[in-house]
């Protein structure tokens, strides 16, 4: 089941991006194009510094296998977190504002 999770960054500014995660390999992409460089790719994962089963989900390019989202937090043991903090660096972004981001579950999503 896919998700639709909502990114904002400290000046207001917010998109959302549908996301099928995969503590190993998942897909993403956006629903509103133009708002960041990069439009799909793939997530996988990294894990939280002093935690054993909390890791962070980083949505990466297809085409360099860099990432540029990170969504802090995202997941552990227990599932999914409902929201949190992360960063998008800057060559990601194309109109909004680079920086420290917050990010938050919406909705359940039937289809990627």
């Amino acid at each position: 089941m896919s998700k639709v999770i909502r990114i904002e960054n400290r000046n207001g500014q917010s998109f959302n991006i549908l996301i099928e995660p995969n503590p190993l390999r998942g897909k993403w992409r956006t629903l509103s194009q133009g708002v960041i460089k990069y439009n799909m790719g793939f997530t996988t994962s990294q894990s939280s510094a002093g935690t054993l089963t909390t890791y962070h989900l980083l949505l990466c390019r297809y085409d360099d296998n860099t990432w540029g989202i990170r969504l802090n937090d995202f997941g552990d043991f227990w599932g999914d977190n409902d929201g949190g903090d992360g960063i998008l660096l800057e060559p990601w972004a194309d109109g909004f504002k680079d920086d420290v981001i917050r990010w938050e579950f919406v909705k359940l999503y039937e289809h990627m």
